[in-house]
């Protein structure tokens, strides 16, 4: 637990006391009381609506709004009144901010002797999943309706949206497919995102040369590539010339797309875009670390071969801890720089809930359950 988390705890505390001060206290513009900040003689109302801003503000920096909302949601009502001025604050509403800021409190003392490592495998999937949903969830009504229609010709930004909706997309499926049988789908999965990642990493910071004229043209290259090879394949089985008549249209002017090639990549035919191995894309990327942890084992369930893991239900949990862990990691991280570049409305609002339930939200989960084992 970081000092600045001592310093919420304290503020916490701080705000609490105050509270329980104005809450017995009578509610009258014509009784005046001291400051706690100014020490000087206000209006008790005045007092009461300050310190629940103060309170409320301080709540929504130190936790995500999806956690408020399903937890804290009375919060949104008094700061809704608070705003509008619609009605008087009542003991009511500063009973509801003071219950408001004890939970956020005791989760905070409760985390600063957390430790993740008694948790078992199950738990762990779960402690890793949570982040992942409630970032997917947040992302499908709050970003990703955002960025449609924000494709603006083959340039940097476009790339990045076009690699984006695929992470999102992978990261969508991992979440539907949260269950211990699909580990090895899951794990699959997870090294398709990673190519994505890495992709995306290369595009963002101009790691490559030429890097958009190769990624907007190897789309027709490969298209090219494919045609030619199923046609041959097609010509070997004996298929009917009709069936192969959509390929073909893939081969027109092949001389000059052949040419197109060589002068871009200085040979006819590449893998991918960037004209190297993934191994070497991570390396150039600054993520071999990620790549280490993700690429080699998940190509065991990808390629044929006698694979002995997961050999338990036990490791089966551990596989989908480990992906939920780094998908929620990857799609973190692009999600923050596509919000960043992509000027969309409540910026920061959209980074902040991102980060927060990245950080925050697994956490959460395991200290509301601890308290609800403890009340049965």
């Amino acid at each position: 637990m970081s000092s600045q988390s001592f310093v919420e705890i304290g503020q916490l505390e701080t705000l609490i006391n105050e509270g329980q001060r104005l809450q017995q206290s009578p509610k009258s513009n014509k009784i005046l009381q001291a400051s706690s900040d100014s020490k000087l003689a206000i209006p008790v109302t005045t007092l009461i609506e300050r310190w629940i801003e103060k309170s409320i503000s301080l709540i929504y920096s130190l936790l995500p709004k999806t956690i408020i909302n399903s937890d804290l949601n009375r919060i949104n009502d008094v700061f809704s009144r608070q705003n509008d001025k619609i009605i008087q604050h009542n003991s009511d509403d500063i009973s509801i901010v003071i219950d408001s800021l004890q939970t956020c409190l005791d989760f905070f003392r409760w985390l600063t002797n957390f430790d993740d490592k008694v948790l078992d495998r199950r738990q762990q999937a779960n402690f890793h999943f949570g982040p992942l949903h409630a970032i997917v969830n947040y992302l499908d009504e709050n970003l990703v309706p955002e960025l449609m229609g924000l494709e603006d010709g083959k340039t940097k930004k476009t790339a990045k949206l076009h690699l984006y909706g695929r992470i999102y997309a992978w990261a969508l499926g991992i979440v539907k497919l949260n269950e211990v049988g699909y580990c090895q789908l899951l794990g699959a999965s997870l090294r398709s995102m990673l190519e994505l990642y890495i992709d995306f990493a290369l595009i963002d910071s101009d790691l490559i040369d030429n890097a958009l004229e190769k990624f907007f043209v190897f789309d027709m290259a490969h298209r090219y590539w494919s045609a030619k090879k199923l046609l041959d394949i097609d010509k070997e089985l004996g298929k009917p010339e009709r069936e192969s008549s959509a390929l073909r249209n893939h081969l027109i002017d092949g001389d000059q797309k052949e040419e197109n090639i060589r002068s871009i990549w200085g040979t006819k035919r590449v893998l991918h875009w960037s004209g190297m191995k993934v191994e070497d894309r991570a390396r150039k990327a600054g993520l071999l670390d990620i790549h280490r942890d993700v690429y080699y084992y998940g190509n065991m369930f990808i390629h044929s071969g006698y694979i002995g893991s997961p050999n338990t239900e036990e490791d089966a949990h551990l596989l989908c801890a480990h992906v939920y862990a780094l998908s929620a990691m990857m799609l973190k991280d692009t999600s923050l720089n596509i919000s960043d570049e992509s000027n969309i409305e409540h910026k920061d609002d959209v980074k902040k809930e991102i980060e927060d339930l990245y950080l925050i939200y697994g956490y959460f989960q395991v200290w509301k359950s601890w308290v609800n084992s403890r009340l049965k």
